[in-house]
């Protein structure tokens, strides 16, 4: 299946955490991460280390409890695979690898920067400002996590949407005479849910070649927020838009090392 290069990230993480919206960003609600805490009282918890199983009084096995909470917040890294933007009109922008740094910071929110290398476009080497020959950094992104789909249900799907920390630029880059910058937000799919885990997998997919699989959260069933795409412009040191917006669509799995974190939903 064609790649398609995630400007955003990776999440990703990273992988990696966007745009400031629905619901589930409030406190005590759900989707959101939970960590297996070890308690001040000796003995006074429900689990044993990792939560894996209730441990029995008197036995030194009960000292931690599942609580809602993002663990230390220490940074983690994301690895990727190549990948490709295609632009309508443009042309695709090729990227051979990609990373991602980030990290959580609250049980419903991260943030992250991803870095693409060995990117070309029509046979010219791309950058990003003050980075290396060949290679594309976002700028710093913020993301939440929401609800994709199976609210309330065994099954539910959970997703982040990533979008710019600060500004409306989530990356710019030129490629020899060809400057481009990216707005919008997108979401990919977080995997998995309801276990706790060590890794966090951040998966952007389309339905069909030009139609990301993801572009809303819903609650309860019912569509809620702004509609998440990218798009692309064509621009004059990215100052001034003045071609585009073109939609964009791309398809990559990031996977970022964490904390061991259970996302609930």
């Amino acid at each position: 299946m064609k790649r398609y290069l995630l400007i955003t990230a990776c999440l990703a993480a990273t992988l990696t955490a966007g745009a400031v919206m629905t619901a589930s960003a409030s406190a005590g609600s759900l989707p959101a991460l939970y960590e297996c805490a070890k308690v001040k009282v000796k003995g006074s918890g429900k689990y044993n280390k990792h939560c894996a199983v209730e441990g029995k009084h008197g036995t030194g096995e009960n000292d931690y409890e599942i609580k809602e909470g993002f663990g230390k917040g220490k940074t983690f890294k994301a690895k990727g695979g190549g990948a490709n933007l295609e632009v309508p009109t443009v042309g695709g922008i090729d990227c051979q690898k990609s990373a991602a740094t980030g990290r959580f910071t609250s049980p419903t929110t991260g943030e992250a920067t991803a870095t693409f290398t060995d990117c070309e476009y029509s046979g010219h080497k791309c950058k990003s400002a003050g980075a290396a020959t060949g290679t594309i950094v976002t700028n710093p992104l913020v993301a939440v996590v929401g609800y994709l789909k199976g609210m309330g249900t065994e099954s539910p799907q959970v997703g982040a949407s990533f979008s710019p920390a600060t500004g409306e630029f989530l990356a710019t880059w030129s490629c020899g005479e060809y400057d481009f910058s990216v707005t919008g937000s997108v979401i990919g799919e977080v995997s998995p849910v309801n276990k706790f885990s060590k890794e966090a997998v951040f998966s952007f997919r389309q339905k069909a070649i030009g139609v990301q699989e993801w572009g809303n959260f819903e609650e309860g069933g019912e569509v809620i927020g702004e509609e998440h795409r990218l798009k692309v412009h064509t621009c004059e040191n990215c100052e001034n838009l003045y071609l585009g917006p073109y939609p964009a669509d791309e398809e990559l799995e990031i996977k970022a090392k964490t904390e061991e974190l259970e996302l609930k939903a």
